[in-house]
Order: C-alpha cells, then structure tokens, then sequence
C-alpha cells in the first residue's frame, strides 16, 4: 500500500485506535481537537468549527495526503466539502472491518458535474 506525507482526520477519538492510521502517512493530523458535541452546534460555534477546518486543509496536497473516515463524522463532511471545493480529485481512507485495515479509494468530485 502506498504511504502518504501525512493523514488528515477529523478529531483525535477515545472509540477507535489511532495505530491503523499510523500506518497510512508518516504524521497524522487533526483538523479539530474535539468532536462537534450536539450542544455546540449553534450557529457561532458552527463556524468556528468550519474555519478550523478550512485553516487545517489550507495546505492539504492531494498529491502526497489524504483524509481518513475516523472521528467525527460532521466534521468529516466539512472537510469533504472543503476539498470538493478546492480540488478535483482526492483520496479518502475508510476502516474495513473485513480487511482488518483501510481502504484507500480515490473521489472525483468533478465526476458529479454534469457536463455541458
């Protein structure tokens, strides 16, 4: 498998180990330092949490990085919207029970435009 510069994830997790990640880039980072706690999701807190993750992403590569499925999972869809607006194509990682590892799949995300 290839090995990335560095894996980008949502928010460090006390559910799910960090050492399959280890195994996907040679640093892993963390766009948020906590999860989007239910109680924190009024419309101030809402855009402190999409500029930290538009800050984090800033010098996202999508040549030598990637994003992982691990964490928060609203905080997964605003990066997903951040690269889906800044780049074409992107690799995304998703733990797989069944391979006991991830798979590494690669979105386009000009492949929904309808073309003209």
């Amino acid at each position: 498998m290839r090995r990335y510069k560095r894996v980008f994830a949502p928010n460090p997790s006390f559910r799910f180990d960090s050492e399959d990640l280890d195994g996907l880039a040679d640093s892993i980072v963390y766009v948020c330092d906590r999860p989007m706690f239910d109680n924190l999701l009024g419309d101030e807190n809402i855009h402190r949490f999409e500029y930290r993750v538009a800050q984090q992403l800033n010098d996202f590569d999508p040549e030598n990085d990637l994003i992982a499925y691990y964490g928060d999972s609203l905080i997964f869809a605003l990066m997903v919207m951040w690269l889906c607006d800044n780049f074409d194509t992107f690799d995304v990682a998703r733990y797989s029970s069944k391979q006991k590892g991830y798979v590494i799949r690669t979105l386009s995300y000009a492949k929904f435009m309808p073309e003209d």
